[in-house]
Order: C-alpha cells, then structure tokens, then sequence
C-alpha cells in the first residue's frame, strides 16, 4: 500500500510539474481516481465469491477469498454437515466440516489455515448456502467421493 501512495504522489508531482496551472488539480483527482479504482477492483474479485468449491476423486479444491486449497481426501479423517451457531441452529447457516487425518502434521498451515476453526479443531469447507446447490446436494457430492469418511448416526 506504501508503494501505491508513494507511486501516486510521485505521479502528482510529475503532473503539477509538467502541465502546472489549473489543470493539474484536476488531472492528479483524475489519476487518484483511477488507482482507487484500481484497488476497488481487486477487492471486488477477492470478495465477491468467496466460495469456488469442486470435488474430485484426489480431493477438495476450493478458492477461498484469494487462497487457492486443496484438501486431499488422505488428509482428511472425517467430515460432517454442523451448524455456524453452537447455541441455536434455528439461526446458524449449515456448514461441511471436515476433520484432518492423524498423519497431518500442521492442519493450521497456510493455505488450509484460513479454513481452520479453532473450537472444534477441523476446517470448514464450505456453507452451501454459498454455492450454487443445496445442503443436501452439497452433502450428496461429498458422499460420492468420500462416503466412508462420514460418520454414520
């Protein structure tokens, strides 16, 4: 960010040095303009969909917020549908979990680390309410790949 600001300070210099007069205010609102929205731009395509989740026989691909994971199916033990609210499930959004395997040395590494949810020691995946299906279609994709890692009630 230091670098942008410096970058456009040093263009306004140029800019007042080279036309000077009252054009140059006008021409330095343009530039700044023109690097917010530069900026604007960028955090557009990181926030705008969060969640890219595919699902494939070697495991979990997701983009999340900029972060490229991927999930083997090997280093996942388990995984499950809960709940974002612990203390009422009417109001929480469905979410899949799933729980690293015994031979993971560093489930909190990045990139999986922005997944990671330190309560319940698992990552979560995915709420389906942001993707383009339903819980239960989101639940019917993972059975297909992974169905022994679901526990069973």
């Amino acid at each position: 960010m230091t670098v942008a600001v410096g970058s456009v300070g040093f263009c306004a210099a140029v800019i007042l040095r080279v036309l000077g007069g009252p054009l140059a205010p006008a021409v330095i609102l343009g530039v700044c303009g023109l690097a917010a929205m530069a900026v604007g731009i960028h955090v557009h395509r990181i926030w705008r969909d969060p969640y890219h989740l595919k699902l494939s026989p070697a495991g979990i691909d997701l983009q999340y917020r900029g972060h490229r994971i991927h999930l083997p199916w090997n280093d996942i033990d388990r995984w499950d549908v809960g709940n974002t609210s612990a203390t009422s499930p009417r109001y929480g959004r469905d979410v899949v979990m799933a729980w690293p395997a015994p031979s993971v040395a560093e489930p909190m590494a990045e990139p999986r680390g922005v997944l990671w949810r330190r309560d319940l020691s698992c990552w979560q995946v995915c709420e389906p309410a942001l993707t383009d299906g339903s819980t239960a279609e989101v639940v019917a994709a993972f059975e297909t790949f992974a169905p022994d890692k679901r526990p069973r009630p």
